[in-house]
């Protein structure tokens, strides 16, 4: 009888031993499900941080390239006026009173944060910890900085603008757009007749270069554009960070859902119509940034584009290759033909090979 008992006992054990194990292994093989789940939200969630991080890449570099070409209006305007075309001094005497790009109203910057926290929810390894510390000390250092202007403005760098100038002398303000009135050195503005100066309003934008209240407005206009300049720093920043996120996920993809060709030399018809219809590129295999297309083009301008849509494009200011500039100058195409357009856009660059007509 006693060994019957002792039998039960190593039954039940066994029985119990089996349940342990097996409860051991489901929590095992939820808490890796849920780990596995995690790890793929992180790495979604990541694609589309280090997208907006492009993004802002995009963006510090091109305000950057806005604020060279302000610096250097001012320094023709001071030292060799009369390089400056009659019909652009206007527009380029309205132009410099454009504050840039206010960092905290940039839609990628402002959906940042929520998705650094996503990130936090789901990190489980140091080497995703280490990515939501590197993101967290950039979002910190960013918005540290997203009033900069406003302060270098209240300091007296800025404080003194330059348009009351050629309101004063009768030129009408035809309410330029940062980043899109610079384009082609005002081509935007001036070829679609939508605004057009007068001559006596030339006559009297040039007359302002050798007043001396504009050359002393024109000399604090230089030290702020200097002293001010926050887009090269933040640039230096975003590329920082770059640096420490590709290493740890090589993979990393641009979040890109399509990229189109898009202008005068893609399309023809009314100048309106032909700035709204373009022609979609497509993805190069196994790559997320690497476009392509096999077009026959007019001689013309052209720029890409993403959605459909102004709200993100680039542009150049060379041919058949350069580097892509965030809602930059528009690409002239200066020979029709027949070509293969490439873009990628994690390199920045573009390239135009003629094929055979």
């Amino acid at each position: 009888m006693r060994h019957g008992f002792q039998r039960r006992i190593v039954r039940v054990a066994g029985e119990l031993l089996l349940i342990v194990t097996g409860v051991l292994i489901a929590l095992f093989v939820s808490e890796w499900n849920e780990n596995r789940k995690q790890s793929e939200v992180f790495e979604e969630t990541l694609t589309r941080v280090y997208t907006d991080i492009k993004k802002e890449s995009f963006q510090a570099d091109g305000d950057y390239a806005e604020e060279r070409l302000q610096a250097d209006l001012v320094r023709r305007m001071l030292e060799e006026p009369d390089s400056i075309p009659d019909d652009v001094l206007p527009f380029a005497l309205f132009y410099l009173d454009l504050p840039g790009t206010d960092y905290v109203l940039s839609p990628a910057a402002a959906a940042l944060r929520e998705q650094v926290d996503l990130l936090m929810m789901n990190a489980n390894t140091p080497r995703q910890l280490q990515v939501v510390k590197d993101l967290m000390d950039y979002t910190a250092s960013t918005w540290a900085r997203q009033d900069l202007r406003g302060v270098q403005a209240t300091a007296g760098l800025g404080a003194v603008p330059l348009k009351p100038f050629p309101l004063a002398a009768g030129l009408r303000d035809p309410a330029l757009i940062w980043h899109y009135s610079a384009m082609n050195d005002f081509d935007n503005a001036r070829a679609s007749g939508a605004f057009v100066f007068t001559p006596e309003e030339k006559v009297r934008a040039r007359a302002l270069l050798g007043d001396p209240r504009m050359i002393a407005r024109l000399r604090t206009r230089a030290a702020y554009i200097e002293n001010g300049d926050a887009s090269d720093t933040r640039a230096a920043t975003i590329d920082a960070l770059d640096r420490k996120i590709r290493p740890a996920y090589p993979g990393l993809q641009l979040l890109f859902r399509d990229v189109s060709v898009v202008g005068t030399a893609v399309t023809r018809g009314h100048r309106n119509e032909v700035w709204m219809r373009s022609v979609r590129m497509q993805r190069v295999a196994n790559s997320g940034s690497r476009w392509t297309l096999d077009l026959l083009l007019d001689a013309g301008l052209m720029k890409f584009w993403t959605g459909d849509a102004w709200d993100e494009n680039w542009g150049g200011r060379s041919f058949p290759e350069g580097r892509l500039l965030w809602h930059g100058d528009n690409i002239e195409v200066p020979a029709a033909g027949r070509y293969r357009i490439t873009v990628d856009l994690e390199a920045e660059d573009y390239g135009f090979v003629r094929l055979g007509d």
